[in-house]
């Protein structure tokens, strides 16, 4: 094989000498590839770096952020500037092998480049999902170092499979090895920063990401680390088993656990890397450049000035679009992302949390009566704010029950854009039976709400547009018991359309399933003839009195609402998801209910911590009286130590016998 000092530095005389490979520059003229590198250096070293305690850039080093950006200066400065955060953020501007923790990553093979090549000339990275081990201590310190030593092993092995210029102009193809893997093994956290790192931080092209024998648990996050790539990568993520690997890469360049025949040995791979790392003299990240930028982006002034001085270098005029430094100062400020993240929210509910084993032992020693007490004891605690709107003798004939009430901080507060003509808009006009819910770390992720009465059913429209809702969550019937719990709000096969105020409610089809149906609507706003696709799904089996014997059938019908959740934003091509509308009589019982358990089932997807008691807490300070009753509160642990024995996190407990016990 050719040595890689050797591979990148013939191929780079090549590119910078011929003139007569061209290229587009960022005001769209014609450029060759050389002066491109002309380009970009000048604007790296003269304006960014601008410091002579700085290491300058070398050539061979621009090449590889020009190559992995088709020589498109102004895209490549961005990438360099992305790298050089990330990289100092993260802890991979100076990568000691000889550090225990780095060496003990590197040599387990959890990941690794193979020497040969997919039919495209591109790399093949592997990550092997079951050697890794996140949730072996709860310890944030610990956690940090086990992603902090992961991400460096990972940029070590890229460092040196980058100084071929084939992996340069041909990219990565990123294997996710599920097979064997379990629940515990996944880590969502470091999955968001490597898929970050190589989608817009790093200067290789990622030509495709493949993940092998997904079990049934990963479909939801799979979802969402979907939407944290651009809509042009999203199309080259894919789920396989290992028949279906072979489609993407031919079997002589799969290893024989990919079920291919090519026998690859991962430590003379890192040995390779050794070398490389031991005879490079220009790194691709110099810690004082990063230092510098890092301290540039803490002035707005300095921002301003650079961002003014790169786009006079590049010929920009004052209307571009895209306001670079205010991009890159957004992505160093800003937070993990996670699961339906839109807004700060309000109520945290990462402030405890108890393991999975620690959470059956906990049901065993209380029992029912002991949970029963702990929700005696958050019932019992003082209400957490005021209800003057929603007592107001004008507003109490739109509550469906005169003892639930809306927090005045937490109500949703309609618009009054939308009102019919000839309806003044004054203050009873604003108000609706409905509280805003903080989710697992997305503010406002849901809106529970009273099943619309017949006077509200055009405020409940209004509401739905309002805030972009896409799916409604109806966790109860029309009639139970031969008492109205709700009213039909919305058109069905027999009565396939309503009209209320300025909206248009139309029935498209509906699909019945065992314990719920799934009806599709078209809601209109017929003053401007722009129409959404709603999603409303009905659960249909909770018992008259009581809870369900088991959380089977709610669980699924959870894993349908998430899913028209994330086709809704795949729909919309939008990025952060609008609140799921949850509903069931009074807003408060069963709604409760289905919120409680979303919750603590993200939390424990994320950190594999439990704790229903807190998330019922908050829950109560922003819906009054959700959780109406103690066994409600119940069957929220039956139903998320069930999710997670489907999960197969809870090998060996038997749910049937630690439930019957407690009866």
């Amino acid at each position: 094989m050719t040595s890689l000092q050797g591979a990148c530095g013939a191929n780079t005389t090549d590119v910078t000498n011929n003139n007569n490979n061209m290229s587009k520059s960022d005001a769209g003229e014609p450029v060759s590839e050389a002066e491109a590198v002309a380009s970009f250096l000048s604007i790296v070293n003269e304006v960014i770096r601008g410091n002579e305690s700085v290491n300058p850039m070398s050539e061979k080093t621009a090449l590889k952020f020009l190559i992995s950006r088709k020589f498109n200066v102004q895209r490549a400065i961005q990438l360099y500037q992305m790298h050089e955060i990330t990289r100092l953020r993260e802890g991979l501007t100076c990568i000691d092998p000889n550090d225990e923790d780095l060496k003990a990553e590197l040599n387990s093979g959890k990941f690794t480049i193979l020497r040969q090549r997919d039919s495209n000339n591109s790399a093949i990275a592997i990550f092997t999902a079951k050697l890794h081990s996140p949730n072996k201590t709860k310890n944030l310190e610990a956690k940090k170092r086990i992603h902090k030593s992961t991400l460096q092993s990972i940029v070590y092995q890229l460092d040196s499979a980058l100084e071929n210029v084939l992996t340069q102009r041909n990219g990565i193809v990123f294997i996710y090895n599920m097979i064997d893997s379990e629940y515990s093994n996944f880590d969502y956290e470091l999955c968001q920063k490597i898929l970050n790192l190589l989608k817009g931080a790093y200067p290789a092209k990622l030509k495709k990401v493949l993940i092998v024998s997904p079990p049934l648990w990963f479909r939801a996050p799979f979802h969402l680390l979907r939407l944290i790539v651009r809509e042009k990568l999203r199309d080259r993520v894919w789920l396989l088993n290992i028949d279906q690997l072979k489609d993407h890469i031919p079997p002589n360049a799969l290893t024989t656990e990919l079920g291919g025949h090519y026998q690859h040995s991962h430590q003379e791979w890192i040995e390779e890397c050794h070398t490389a790392y031991k005879t490079k003299y220009d790194d691709i990240c110099d810690q004082a450049s990063a230092e510098s930028l890092m301290k540039s982006m803490g002035s707005k002034s300095n921002i301003n000035s650079r961002h003014q001085s790169i786009e006079s270098t590049l010929g920009f005029g004052n209307n571009n679009n895209e306001d670079l430094c205010s991009q890159i100062n957004n992505a160093l400020v800003s937070k993990n992302s996670s699961r339906r993240q839109s807004k700060a929210c309000v109520y945290d509910y990462d402030e405890f949390g108890v393991s999975l084993s620690q959470f059956v032992a906990m049901i065993r020693q209380k029992g029912a009566r002991g949970l029963g007490n702990e929700y005696e004891m958050i019932v019992g605690s003082e209400r957490a704010g005021t209800f003057k709107v929603s007592t107001n003798p004008v507003n109490m004939r739109k509550n469906r029950y005169i003892n639930v009430v809306c927090y005045d901080h937490t109500r949703v507060v309609l618009e009054p854009y939308d009102l019919p003509e000839g309806v003044p808009p004054n203050d009873p006009m604003d108000y609706i039976n409905a509280s805003f819910v903080d989710g697992y770390r997305q503010s406002r992720a849901y809106i529970s709400t009273q099943g619309p009465i017949e006077s509200t059913f055009m405020d409940f429209w209004r509401m739905i547009w309002q805030t972009c809702c896409r799916v409604i969550v109806m966790v109860t019937l029309e009639i139970e018991n031969e008492v109205i719990k709700c009213d039909r709000y919305w058109p069905t096969s027999d009565n396939r359309v309503m009209n209320l105020g300025i909206y248009r409610i139309e029935f498209i089809r509906s699909e019945s399933h065992e314990d719920f149906i799934t009806t599709t609507l078209k809601l209109t706003n017929t003053r401007s003839e722009v129409s959404r696709d709603i999603w409303h799904l009905q659960f249909i089996s909770w018992p008259d009195f009581g809870v369900p014997s088991t959380g089977t059938a709610l669980l699924k019908f959870r894993e349908s609402v998430l899913k028209k959740q994330l086709d809704a934003i795949e729909y919309t091509g939008n990025t952060t998801y609008p609140p799921i509308v949850v509903h069931c009589s009074a807003g408060v019982g069963r709604s409760g209910t289905f919120v409680t358990i979303d919750i603590c089932i993200q939390k424990l997807e994320m950190t594999g911590l439990i704790d229903v008691r807190s998330v019922v807490e908050k829950l109560r300070q922003q819906r009054y009286c959700s959780i109406q009753t103690r066994d409600q509160y119940i069957f929220c642990y039956k139903a998320v130590a069930e999710y997670a024995a489907t999960c197969g996190q809870l090998v060996g407990e038997n749910l049937d016998n630690l439930f019957h016990e407690m009866k």
